[in-house]
């Protein structure tokens, strides 16, 4: 409370898992108890919170990944999450590397790929659970499909500056965006979580997964829809140009990965 009357108006927590073995494997220093304990306490400020996310690291088990769904369910921070899909990068240097190359040793397989010397990270060539690593083939390419839009929505409605009154065309188009990023979000939490559920129950059944995935992607394409039909009327603005630009080259753009997803589902 005293932060806020000093003028704070936002906070990033890098929470990055709700799973106590992810949070040690990745040395964040704190437990999923002291997480929601923060979480509880920048609650009852009323501060406006985005928690960052990284469910996904090459050493995971599917238990763990359901683990720290559960926990951004529990604690209600679905839409308070930077990104709901989000990988861990492995920087060179770092100690996970160690637990990496132990695990390579013992089960005899390669994960860490070729180290990019420019950005000084590691390729990954897979993951260590092949459950996990069938949800990352089928979660990761649909989730970069949309990455470039969610990110600009994102960034539009958490930290452009909005001119004009609550009531102007402006703060309307911001609106109309934050529920869209919040639709979306909801969208790919709810399709990780049944992903994780279907592989529990049927194992990797692949004409599911492909249902699965190209009802997520119509559901999406619904939600960028809306967004597009209310922008109309707004172009006077220059961020409905840039965000109008964006979905409709998304929507174009995606009719191929659409196209592949249902003859999958057709063909399985």
């Amino acid at each position: 409370h005293d932060l806020r009357r000093a003028g704070l108006s936002k906070v990033f927590v890098g929470l990055e898992s709700g799973c106590p073995s992810q949070l040690a494997r990745y040395r964040k220093g704190f437990t999923t108890g002291d997480a929601a304990r923060a979480i509880a306490v920048l609650r009852d400020a009323g501060l406006p919170c985005e928690y960052g996310f990284i469910p996904f690291d090459p050493l995971m088990s599917l238990n763990e990944l359901q683990e720290s769904l559960d926990f951004v369910k529990t604690h209600r921070l679905v839409n308070h999450v930077s990104a709901v899909y989000k990988e861990l990068r492995i920087h060179d240097g770092i100690g996970y590397i160690d637990l990496i190359r132990t695990a390579e040793t013992e089960e005899g397989t390669r994960i860490l790929g070729a180290l990019d010397f420019d950005a000084q990270e590691y390729g990954v060539e897979r993951y260590g659970d092949g459950d996990v690593e069938f949800i990352r083939q089928t979660m990761g390419p649909w989730c970069q499909v949309g990455y470039r839009l969610y990110y600009l929505l994102r960034i539009y409605t958490q930290y452009a500056r909005t001119p004009g009154p609550p009531a102007s065309d402006a703060w309307k188009v911001r609106d109309l965006c934050r529920v869209t990023v919040h639709a979306v979000r909801l969208c790919e939490f709810g399709t990780l979580r049944r992903l994780v559920d279907l592989l529990k129950e049927q194992g990797r059944a692949h004409r599911k997964t492909a249902s699965l995935m190209l009802e997520a992607e119509l559901h999406r394409r619904q939600c960028l829809r809306t967004l597009s039909d209310g922008l109309t009327g707004s172009h006077a603005l220059p961020q409905v140009c840039e965000i109008g630009g964006e979905v409709l080259q998304y929507l174009k753009g995606s009719d191929t990965y659409l196209d592949d997803l249902a003859s999958v589902a057709e063909r399985c």
